[in-house]
């Protein structure tokens, strides 16, 4: 019995240890999730608003609409950033480039992006006025999907880190991220934001 109790216990221990990293890094996403997403989700119940969903928060059939995001961890699609071969000075000025010449090794150094995964046992039901939801199932009947968001896994290495995104809006318009941030006082704090694709 004494036996089987221990390898019980072990059991709970290498799981919770598996399990520390990924909430590390879903705090660090909660944490920004606002800088990540945006607030215009709040008036005009989209993402990447068109110039008729921003007139959505004149209209009195929507100001009763809860707005919800539906966030997910599938790297479905990410199979050219997933091979570490970001080419950074790609996508920003050479004036920035020295400035970036940490995260360029960051990334270089690292095999791939990979999934989050169990994304909904780190992630709280809401941030600020954002319902999250992992599926489409849970919605009110006032609740508005106003978009998806899709994560990587958070890569960390001493006080730097980095992460994709994609904020989308269905298949008609979205964007993928790649996120650079620097360990703050009291978190990790988004220092650039860098797009990779536009849709």
């Amino acid at each position: 019995m004494n036996r089987y109790y221990l390898l019980f216990l072990l059991f709970i221990y290498l799981f919770s240890c598996s399990s520390e990293p990924r909430k590390n890094e879903a705090d660090i996403l909660v944490e920004n999730f606002l800088q990540i997403v945006g607030t215009t989700g709040y008036k005009t119940f989209s993402l990447r608003p068109s110039p008729s969903d921003s007139n959505n928060y004149l209209k009195p059939e929507f100001t009763n609409f809860e707005p919800y995001i539906i966030v997910t961890d599938s790297l479905l699609g990410w199979d050219k950033f997933q091979v570490g071969s970001i080419d950074i000075s790609k996508f920003v000025s050479m004036s920035e480039i020295y400035d970036l010449k940490e995260y360029t090794q960051l990334i270089k150094g690292s095999k791939k992006f990979e999934s989050l995964n169990n994304i909904a046992k780190f992630f709280p039901n809401k941030v600020d006025k954002y319902y999250l939801r992992f599926n489409l199932e849970g919605i009110s009947s006032s609740g508005k999907i106003t978009g998806n968001v899709k994560f990587s896994r958070v890569i960390i290495r001493n006080n730097i880190a980095a992460f994709l995104a994609t904020i989308s809006v269905g298949y008609k318009s979205g964007i993928t991220k790649l996120f650079l941030l620097k360990k703050g006082k009291e978190k990790y704090e988004i220092m650039h934001e860098i797009d990779l694709v536009v849709w």
